[in-house]
């Protein structure tokens, strides 16, 4: 006999929030150095959000009134696969810029592979519940920033461009950046589905929580840095390495911790759903057959986007499949 608490519909909200933030501290693969200055990125966030909202919206719609089809769960997996090697490539690169002893490429994807592979053993609540206290972290992480480089803060380091249209349209590739979670939010549920209205204000929450947090370390590493920011690399991490409290000089190291945290939440999601989308379309799988083709396909992936100069084409890749399966949703067979 089942429990009450396996019948509830699961909205895996922290889940995909805590995930869709990591590309708010650290820079995601494929976007350019050269930033549009704070102005422009909050312009193209205020047209960006609205439209992308009702886009989700409208598949959310979808997913919930149509049947998913074998072929669009094989293909948001093969996606997932992708956007895994693509984390996994940012995040070594990363992790070797932040530290003066790099850590060996073998020994970085067998840490993170490993605690993917263990996070598909449990349930999604479980990585849900995770994510509950990862976001916590981050609050505090991000709290202890701003008190750290409060004293930096220059407002009359922000810049006002003569070409406001302009800078936002520089910012509209980072805003309209559709991540893959966005579209496993209306899919991973529990045996009853989430009502509309649940779903329309997670998308809303999401977009609003994570829109606006980047306007904000934009507004942020501009005042500090100023024009200078424009070109860091990972602008938020040098703001960072900048702050301190008292007789604590390098808070750094304690942001890259929660950062690393939101890297490692990101892809157990991509793992635990690839395993899913793949069982769901070909139920004969076994769990096991389908976690070691993930597991290959990833690292070939990785082993291409890495040896090949013109692999952050990639990125557009991602985007160009990410939007033709969001639309794909509107044609979808109605569920009898």
């Amino acid at each position: 006999m089942q429990s009450h608490n396996t019948q509830r519909p699961l909205l895996p909200l922290p889940l995909v929030l805590v995930t869709a933030l990591a590309g708010s501290f650290i820079r995601p693969f494929g976007q350019p150095v050269q930033q549009p200055a704070a102005q422009g990125y909050l312009l193209a966030g205020l047209a960006a959000a609205p439209a992308l909202c009702l886009a989700l919206c409208l598949y959310g719609r979808a997913a919930s009134s149509r049947r998913m089809p074998g072929w669009f769960c094989l293909a948001l997996a093969g996606v997932l696969a992708l956007s895994a090697a693509m984390e996994l490539l940012q995040c070594q690169r990363f992790y070797n810029y932040v530290l003066a002893d790099q850590l060996s490429l073998f020994w970085f994807l067998a840490l993170a592979l490993g605690v993917a592979g263990c996070a598909a053993a449990y349930s999604l609540r479980a990585l849900n519940r995770a994510s509950v206290l990862v976001l916590a972290l981050l609050g505090l992480s991000l709290a202890l920033l701003l008190a750290s480089v409060a004293p930096q803060v220059r407002f009359e380091n922000l810049l006002y461009p003569a070409d406001p249209l302009g800078q936002a349209g520089l910012g509209l590739l980072a805003r309209t950046l559709l991540l893959p979670e966005y579209l496993l939010l209306a899919l991973l549920h529990g045996q009853k589905k989430p009502p509309r209205a649940a779903l329309y204000r997670g998308y809303a929450l999401v977009l609003g929580v994570g829109f606006g947090l980047e306007s904000l370390l934009a507004a942020l590493a501009e005042s500090v840095l100023g024009a200078a920011g424009l070109r860091q690399s990972q602008p938020i991490y040098t703001i960072a390495r900048l702050g301190g409290i008292s007789v604590f000089r390098r808070l750094d190291a304690v942001h890259v911790g929660v950062w690393l945290l939101l890297f490692y939440l990101k892809i157990c999601l991509y793992f635990w759903a690839f395993l899913w989308l793949v069982r769901k379309a070909l139920p004969r799988v076994r769990r096991q057959v389908a976690g070691l083709a993930g597991l290959l396909l990833t690292l070939g992936l990785f082993g291409l986007l890495r040896g090949f100069a013109g692999a952050a084409g990639a990125y557009f890749v991602q985007q160009g499949l990410l939007w033709l399966l969001l639309i794909s949703a509107a044609f979808w067979r109605k569920q009898p």
